[in-house]
């Protein structure tokens, strides 16, 4: 194992993100033309990680062109960013605020951010910002159904009659309810089990 990472390690000369690229060509040859790059890290709340992470998504975005960063954060949440880094609305720290982890909440991510923002001030094809975690339920679940009522579920503008509507409003309250019921049940089958010991 220590031969091959010998042989094939890309040594990076820094983490700092805005340092260049010059170390990080031999990635190009590594990616090729994948459409997908997964980053990862150990431990969310390592600093180092997110500088790592920031400076790699400065190098996708600048040098391969990639433009979708999709991070395991609230769905709901990650559209405060997205409206930040795109259009200008709000702050960085109230945009990452919005994702409910407070891991996310750091400055090297806030940082991350801001060089978004900054990206897309300057360039006419934008990098977007998505959280892929359906955590919290409800609010995912709400930012996807309006998502559907205003759109044909393939990104095109619908104008739905008014008893379509009403209709999708009470199927809304109808799953609402039963989410309500079977986090229930989930909750009380948990106590259940702790107290026969299984």
């Amino acid at each position: 194992m220590r031969a091959w990472m010998q042989d094939n390690a890309i040594i990076l000369k820094t983490l700092e993100p805005g340092s260049g690229f010059d170390d990080m060509q031999p990635l190009k040859t590594l990616i090729g033309d994948a459409g997908l790059v997964v980053l990862g890290e150990q431990r969310h709340v390592v600093r180092d990680f997110h500088r790592a992470n920031h400076r790699m998504i400065e190098f996708l975005v600048s040098e391969m062109g990639f433009t979708v960063f999709a991070i395991e954060a609230s769905f709901p949440g990650a559209h405060a960013i997205n409206d930040y880094i795109i259009d200008g609305k709000g702050t960085a720290e109230s945009a990452l605020a919005s994702l409910a982890y407070p891991a996310w909440t750091t400055e090297t991510m806030s940082g991350m951010i801001e060089w978004m923002r900054e990206y897309n001030a300057t360039h006419a094809k934008k990098v977007k910002f998505y959280g892929v975690d359906n955590r919290p339920a409800e609010t995912s679940a709400q930012a996807v159904w309006a998502y559907l009522r205003r759109t044909d579920g393939r990104g095109r503008p619908k104008t739905w009659p008014a008893d379509r509507a009403r209709e999708s409003s009470r199927r809304w309250k109808r799953s609402r309810a039963s989410l309500r019921i079977w986090e229930a049940a989930s909750r009380l089958r948990g106590r259940g089990s702790r107290r026969s010991g299984v």
